[in-house]
């Protein structure tokens, strides 16, 4: 066996990389420091793999504690590198300026071009230093100048760790906007007071407020779009183009939109791989230019914003999920089943808040995976929706109910062609000794079931051991039903891998 020293440095590198903990809290980060004591080698391979990320965190430590607020940071410890290349500033409390940021700056080697920016929803504001109770009017500009004094170099800007709220969006859009010029990267939804123009944005994810000034964005240069509650008349301010908007690098896109007036606009997307389209509005379909072929589509559009798609015809698609377009308009079907005819491995429909009745040839699909239906079915409904569905693997059904006393379950027995692993049912108005011959029924006619959930069944009284032989498939897969011997007064939910 190879002594480590004789390994070469990419898997000495490779090695260390696999024992650095990574998290931002000062324990993590002391936990590294017992790499540095193993030997000289992996002192030098561990100090700018181990040591790249300064944090501070300045607060209380619980939020109505009446000690004064204090600062967590790893300042000193990073002493020891030469390679600080992200900051992390989590801020319980608004201060001007922040504490310990200077001190980050400071920092031999720091070069920092990522910041990482968690703000509590409810920043309390210091009050005893100024005047107004709203320190953002005042001195924000002076607070994200600080920012770009003390880490000047900073390309990329993270604000996953916040928490929406008006007051943390509108903080995080002036720091984002002193660094216009220079940022590659905006992830997680800023709120924005002041224009300003952003040339070189790779990857951008921003919150449109209903008061907020919209950024300038040059669409050239990105390559993955998120935009939440835009409405459909403002992308020709938001790109300063008033006929065609060409993203010629963009490759993934997220839209969400609020209802408004359109806008006669062209939207051309000639790398575009993965479209996700969400809202009370749907211009996108009519307004778009897309390539012939996408990887993936997920659309989830509410009402009968349906009826503004009827005429759509989508490229060749390889995995669709559609939701939430559910409308009593019985050509509803025929414009869904158009939609999905260009799906190709993997198509995932979800129906949610249905109380109109489905029959088995609405669905011609042939492509349909995952299905989740939220409408009133009963098991003949069911068995042959899983027949026509020849790819079928996930079946979720919210409300299967028994239309009369005398209503006749399947007898047959013959396996369903359907590759189904996972289906999961929900009873409504059924006896139970029909919820359990319907439920084996099924289980038994599905050979490549993995995981069943029943929990209105008790697991007592389901028992397949009889028909093992017959069907070896029940032996094995996670079964989900009610244990009314459970821990709980109203029972529990009872899990076997191994067969019944």
């Amino acid at each position: 066996m190879a002594r480590f020293s004789a390994l070469p440095d990419d898997i000495h590198i490779l090695i260390i990389n696999k024992l650095i903990c990574r998290y931002w809290n000062l324990d993590s980060f002391k936990e590294n420091l017992y790499l540095l004591a193993i030997n000289h080698t992996w002192r030098q391979l561990a100090l700018p793999l181990a040591y790249t990320k300064a944090f501070i965190v300045y607060g209380k430590r619980k939020a109505q504690s009446d000690t004064d607020n204090e600062l967590v940071t790893n300042i000193d410890l990073l002493q020891l590198s030469n390679h600080t290349k992200a900051v992390n500033v989590q801020l319980n409390y608004y201060d001007n300026p922040v504490p310990g940021l200077q001190q980050i700056a400071g920092l031999p080697g720091c070069s920092a071009e990522r910041l990482e920016l968690q703000l509590n929803p409810t920043v309390k504001y210091n009050q005893g230093s100024r005047d107004n109770a709203e320190p953002f009017e005042k001195d924000m500009a002076d607070f994200a100048s600080r920012f770009t004094d003390a880490l000047p170099n900073i390309t990329e800007i993270n604000y996953n760790g916040t928490d929406y709220s008006k007051s943390a969006s509108v903080l995080l859009g002036y720091i984002a906007g002193h660094y216009a010029k220079q940022l590659n990267v905006i992830q997680s939804c800023i709120s924005f007071t002041a224009e300003k123009t952003f040339a070189q944005l790779k990857v951008l994810s921003i919150c449109i407020g209903h008061k907020d000034a919209l950024p300038k964005i040059k669409p050239d240069t990105l390559e993955s779009l998120r935009i939440f509650n835009i409405k459909p008349n403002m992308l020709s301010r938001l790109f300063e183009l008033d006929t065609e908007i060409i993203f010629s690098q963009l490759t993934k896109l997220n839209i969400h939109y609020l209802p408004g007036d359109s806008e006669q606009i062209s939207l051309v997307f000639p790398k575009l791989a993965a479209l996700e389209v969400s809202g009370k509005d749907c211009p996108f379909f009519h307004q778009a230019k897309l390539p012939s072929h996408l990887q993936s589509l997920r659309i989830e559009i509410e009402g009968k914003i349906y009826q503004q798609m009827q005429d759509v015809e989508l490229p060749t698609v390889d995995s669709i999920k559609m939701s939430d377009m559910w409308g009593s308009d019985p050509q509803y079907w025929v414009y869904m089943n158009r939609l999905l005819q260009n799906g190709g491995k993997h198509v995932c429909l979800k129906l949610d808040s249905q109380h109109n009745s489905i029959t088995a040839d609405m669905f011609t699909c042939k492509h349909i995976t995952n299905l989740s239906l939220g409408a009133c079915v009963n098991v003949a409904t069911l068995v042959n929706i899983i027949a026509r569905l020849p790819k079928l693997q996930s079946f979720s059904l919210h409300r299967i109910i028994q239309e009369s006393e005398d209503e006749e379950l399947p007898s047959s027995l013959e396996p369903l062609k359907a590759p189904v692993k996972h289906l999961a049912l929900n009873y409504s108005g059924y006896s139970y000794e029909n919820m359990i011959k319907a439920t084996t029924n099924l289980v038994l006619r599905l050979p490549h079931l993995k995981v069943l959930i029943a929990p209105q069944v008790d697991r007592n009284d389901f028992n397949l051991d009889a028909y093992a032989a017959e069907f070896p498939h029940v032996k094995a897969f996670k079964c989900e039903l009610k244990d009314i011997h459970g821990d709980n007064d109203g029972g529990g939910q009872f899990t076997v891998t191994t067969g019944f």
